[in-house]
């Protein structure tokens, strides 16, 4: 969906690792990857390590509420089960920043979501 989008040029892609059920299902999914990044654009981390996640959450500098879009995709509130004046997001972007010598200078925008 990356491709589909537009958003692969001038991307890096951090992928954590390992990935896929067994050997057959992470090369068909780094097949699938390797469509739309070249090798260059992708980071992969060891989830043992997980880029030391608690120091990193604790040198997150404080998110401001303009960096953040809140969404709903078009439709959400007629689905089955959905309150009709729902205001539950059903997309996410932020921008975000760590405060230490590694990623210094380095913005992360973080977008996650369901669509239709």
């Amino acid at each position: 969906m990356l491709g589909e989008a537009g958003l692969v040029e001038n991307s890096r892609v951090i992928m954590e690792k390992p990935f896929g059920a067994d050997l057959e299902t992470a090369v068909t999914l780094n097949a699938k990857v390797h469509e739309v990044l070249s090798e260059e654009q992708i980071f992969r981390i060891d989830h043992f390590l997980g880029e030391e996640k608690n120091k990193v959450f604790s040198s997150m500098l404080p998110i401001q509420p303009s960096d953040v879009v809140r969404g709903q995709f078009i439709g959400y509130r007629d689905q089955p089960g959905v309150n009709p004046e729902s205001d539950t997001e059903t997309f996410i972007a932020l921008k975000c920043c760590i405060d230490n010598w590694r990623w210094a200078g380095v913005l992360f925008y973080l977008r996650t979501g369901q669509i239709i």
